[in-house]
């Protein structure tokens, strides 16, 4: 092994060389140029000004579920979460042209075209999986009270694969991933301001995103079908100010509590998805 000496001096030349050297291929259109031309050793980030829609999944309080729990227990409830994200965000109508697991969540990334509806279908379509299936099972048979959170923003990306040849994963450095875990963290604090979303788990979503839903998607995404005994649909959507919260899109956010509806839920997905 080299001397401790000659290893700081060799990293910080070639550091300092990756540093004088940076640059950004500002031309990215396609997720596709993440695995062709995200530089391995090159110090050359993929950026550019087309902006994609991160959808990020994540599970309430793991870190003191650990703590009370024995590592089967966890080993099994994070086998049993995180593998329905991912399955959910492979379907083929509404793949997510990107997925990274990320600790006990998983994050998607898509590109156009129908980008946020994908996103917004694959986010409340696990939800109702989560609700129905998998917070009842592991209630039965474990006595956890589960909860999960969900976040899409719409933003620029900045990724650059770092590692070796043999091992290396995509960082990405830009404000798409990081504003959407940003927001998805928002959900504690909107619990605590609105005691209606207190026992529910959240989808936010950035300003742009609820505005693509509410101009696009009005009648299947904004307003409820009016079941199971109104007869006059509702907003579902409420809104929370973070006009002082930093690096988060916009001044405001949006969170839904709403899953899919059992008797229209399927038709409301179609019409989103084809309209």
């Amino acid at each position: 092994m080299e001397k401790i000496t000659d290893l700081n001096n060799r990293f910080e030349q070639e550091s300092n060389e990756r540093y004088d050297s940076f640059k950004i291929d500002d031309a990215v259109n396609q997720l596709s140029q993440i695995s062709e031309d995200a530089y391995l050793e090159a110090p050359k980030w993929l950026g550019g000004s087309e902006k994609f829609v991160c959808l990020s999944i994540d599970l309430n309080e793991s870190s003191v579920l650990s703590a009370r729990k024995n590592p089967s227990t966890m080993a099994k409830l994070y086998d049993y979460f995180t593998q329905n994200i991912v399955d959910i965000l492979n379907i083929s109508d509404i793949k997510a042209d990107y997925i990274d697991i990320k600790g006990d969540g998983v994050f998607g990334i898509y590109q156009e075209p129908k980008a946020i509806e994908r996103a917004f279908i694959a986010a409340v379509t696990f939800r109702t999986f989560f609700d129905k299936v998998v917070k009842q099972k592991f209630k039965t048979y474990f006595d956890i009270d589960l909860g999960c959170k969900a976040a899409i923003c719409k933003d620029n990306i900045l990724v650059k694969k770092i590692g070796t040849r043999k091992y290396n994963n995509e960082v990405w450095a830009g404000r798409l991933v990081n504003n959407t875990y940003k927001t998805m963290s928002l959900s504690d604090s909107i619990k605590n301001s609105d005691k209606d979303a207190s026992n529910n788990d959240l989808l936010i979503v950035s300003e742009p995103v609820f505005d693509h839903l509410r101009d696009n998607h009005k009648d299947y995404s904004i307003m409820s079908c009016g079941c199971p005994d109104m007869t006059t649909p509702i907003p579902l959507w409420s809104s929370f100010d973070v006009s002082e919260e930093k690096d988060v899109i916009g001044d405001k956010v949006f969170y839904l509590r709403s899953l899919w509806c059992s008797k229209h839920g399927d038709e409301f997905l179609e019409k989103i998805l084809n309209s």
